[in-house]
């Protein structure tokens, strides 16, 4: 906690860090022959706490998703994908008090 002193006295403030909600919207976006842009909104209570950014997770579906950096935007482009795979993206806001919640995606060329 942060503490400080006025008049002899000890004032403390506490400071709570929130987790955010969980992104909305989560959809596909635009698609060409090898590529995907998706896009989401921010939480819904996102007016409460600032979201530093948003963690990407992606890979074929069924297998074992890699981690993006975290960005700031509210879009994401994959480039280079094979058509008529499944495609599995997870996307999560995060604050200073950690992640929120994943929302889920899964989509085809």
């Amino acid at each position: 906690p942060y503490v400080k002193y006025l008049n002899s006295a000890i004032i403390q403030k506490q400071i709570f860090f929130l987790v955010p909600g969980k992104v909305v919207n989560l959809r596909k976006e635009e698609s060409t022959v090898r590529s995907v842009t998706i896009m989401w909104n921010p939480p819904q209570e996102s007016e409460d706490y600032e979201t530093l950014g948003y963690q990407i997770r992606d890979g074929i579906e069924g297998s074992e998703l890699r981690n993006r950096s975290r960005r700031p935007y509210t879009s994401f482009k994959f480039s280079n994908l094979v058509d008529g795979v499944p495609y599995e993206v997870r996307v999560v806001a995060a604050t200073n008090g950690g992640e929120g919640e994943e929302s889920k995606l899964i989509f085809f060329l």
